[in-house]
């Protein structure tokens, strides 16, 4: 599992402004797959600006914290 912190661009509907946020994904994609948001796996998002990746115990505090931090996976990805 890959761990990777996100700057994203989130497109709301009928909407000109652009909204900013950082999430935390642990995901089986690599940076470049994570970067182009491949297959839209991000819901919602109009472009990823950062991806970095981050060690599982960043991942985890950031979890514990309440903060945006999810495991994500393509639709039809089996594990």
């Amino acid at each position: 599992m890959n761990h990777y912190r996100l700057q994203v661009a989130l497109g709301h509907m009928g909407s000109q402004h652009t909204e900013y946020a950082v999430w935390h994904i642990a995901t089986s994609l690599d940076a470049a797959d994570v970067m182009a948001n491949r297959g839209h796996f991000l819901p919602g998002v109009r472009e990823v600006t950062e991806v970095r990746a981050v060690t599982e115990a960043e991942y985890n505090a950031v979890r514990r914290m309440g903060q945006q931090a999810f495991a994500v996976e393509p639709r039809g990805k089996q594990p």
